[in-house]
């Protein structure tokens, strides 16, 4: 059996979002309801995100569960469309998307602008910079070597990797690098009372808000016998965020990956994830696959499989980490 846990780490986006108010018409016109003006206010982190959620539509709240990739090393009209349409929350690039730092600094400005003319809240801007065999346009970048490898050196080289690493992505406009992983052979007995004894710590000693956790579609059959990892409540829920005392956001890996598209349709995926404790999911590949499961989701939202509280206790999730994180 095989864990595979990855720490989605901060790295630094600014977009908009607006709402409404009910109307009176003997009172004087009030302002909207916008991303800036709330972030900027005196209010409590959680009284801002609290006044956010309640000027959301049902549409913007299921947008900022999704996570996509987009086709394209410009920001084409299909991507837009998608920005746009389904309100998505962020974006992750890929090297089907990267030929330069010049050009992704371009890319990601576009993907900005044209997040915030669409009135969204700001994006998550993705990479997964995992290090060895996963390295994105690794001819111009920092070589971040395999975490097994890493793990022999000292811990301070480590450190100033990651540091460098770090640097580099913000600069070119990423805010959140899926990494690191870290897949190791375990007994249920060694993975519950030994192996994540490092992350307890970790998240005994951090704030929720400042980085998010990566489940994968792994199956764990003596935790969950019937679900994969990213569909399952047992390990999301019972496990991660009541036992660990995980209370920050949970994102999925790709649900675009065929350890779950072919046994699944992509909306009941989304819906199933969602209700098992995630808050956003990745869709990395196909457009049509992101639009069935955002379809998916609005539809639980309508009929209530999703209800109103759980929706927008993963939505207010997402917005403290946004206002924490990026600047």
């Amino acid at each position: 059996m095989f864990r595979r846990i990855v720490a989605a780490t901060m790295i630094g986006a600014l977009a908009l979002t607006t709402g409404c108010g009910l109307h009176n018409p003997f009172a004087s016109k009030a302002e909207p309801v916008t991303y800036e003006s709330v972030a900027q206010s005196e209010l409590s982190p959680e009284e801002k995100v609290d006044k956010l959620v309640a000027n959301m539509s049902d549409a913007d709240k299921v947008g900022q569960l999704m996570m996509i990739g987009i086709h394209g090393k410009t920001l084409n009209d299909d991507a837009k469309f998608m920005l746009n349409e389904y309100r998505v929350g962020g974006i992750i690039l890929f090297d089907r998307n990267m030929e330069s730092k010049d050009q992704v600094k371009s890319l990601i400005t576009d993907i900005n602008k044209t997040g915030k003319s669409a009135g969204l809240t700001p994006l998550f801007i993705g990479i997964d910079q995992e290090g060895g065999a996963v390295a994105r346009m690794e001819d111009q970048l920092i070589k971040v070597p395999p975490a097994e490898e890493l793990g022999k050196e000292p811990i301070e080289q480590a450190v100033s990797l990651a540091k460098q690493s770090g640097t580099e992505l913000k600069d070119l406009g990423f805010n959140i690098n899926f990494a690191p992983v870290a897949v190791v052979p375990v007994s249920k007995e060694t993975l519950l009372n030994e192996d994540t004894k490092v992350f307890v710590d970790l998240i005994k000693q951090s704030k929720p808000n400042t980085y998010a956790i990566m489940v994968s579609h792994a199956m764990y059959p003596q935790i969950d016998p019937d679900h994969p990892s990213s569909l399952s409540k047992a390990i999301i829920t019972d496990w991660l965020r009541k036992d660990m005392g995980y209370n920050g956001v949970v994102v999925t890996d790709d649900m675009d990956m065929g350890a779950l598209a072919k046994h699944y349709t992509f909306g009941d995926m989304a819906v199933q994830s969602i209700l098992a404790g995630s808050d956003i999911l990745l869709v990395c590949h196909e457009y049509e696959h992101m639009q069935e499961a955002y379809n998916g989701l609005m539809k639980a939202v309508k009929d209530g499989r999703i209800s109103k509280e759980r929706l927008d206790k993963s939505v207010k999730r997402i917005l403290l980490m946004k206002m924490s994180k990026i600047s």
